[in-house]
């Protein structure tokens, strides 16, 4: 019955003179028929513009696992895992340098394609490196092995396109 009557709403109830009150099987009991708000109701509200940000995602990985960080538990994405992300776009070098402030060894870099994910009040725009390092260590982070990255941990869609990033397996 719920979504019966929001696509009543969607298709008959439209904003100021498109309204359809004579197609409406519910007509008879419309309040704003009755009040003659059918001009005015129901509002139809401006869209918000998203918030634009860039940001950077490192893949580090070693032999056979990647470093995943848990995010804050409240805000956005709360309580999932991510991949190491900082605010705007590092290059390549600056990327080494974030992962050398981490503590780790990083013996190869690979850039990976630009990404972008779509939030209801923000729009990501991701670039990412593949950094790989010699070890991981626990001094960094939670390193995960490649084997369960894929199935023990709630990483979001936003990082799908790095996930497909990982190395294989070995």
């Amino acid at each position: 019955f719920g979504q019966a009557l929001i696509e009543l709403g969607a298709l008959v109830c439209l904003p100021g003179s498109a309204v359809k009150c004579g197609e409406c099987p519910l007509a008879g009991f419309c309040r704003a028929r009755a009040e003659g708000l059918t001009g005015i109701l129901p509002v139809r509200f401006k869209e918000q513009k998203r918030r634009e940000e860039d940001r950077t995602v490192l893949l580090l990985c070693d032999s056979d696992a990647v470093l995943l960080e848990k995010r804050p538990a409240k805000g956005l994405l709360a309580g999932l895992w991510q991949f190491p992300n900082v605010e705007g776009f590092l290059t390549e070098a600056e990327a080494v340098k974030a992962a050398t402030a981490l503590g780790a060894e990083v013996i190869g870099v690979e850039p990976l394609p630009d990404a972008r994910h779509v939030f209801t009040h923000i729009t990501w725009h991701m670039k990412g490196y593949r950094l790989t390092v010699r070890q991981l260590t626990p001094a960094m982070g939670t390193a995960v092995p490649l084997s369960e990255v894929h199935s023990g941990f709630a990483i979001p869609s936003a990082f799908s396109a790095y996930r497909k990033c990982l190395p294989e397996e070995k």
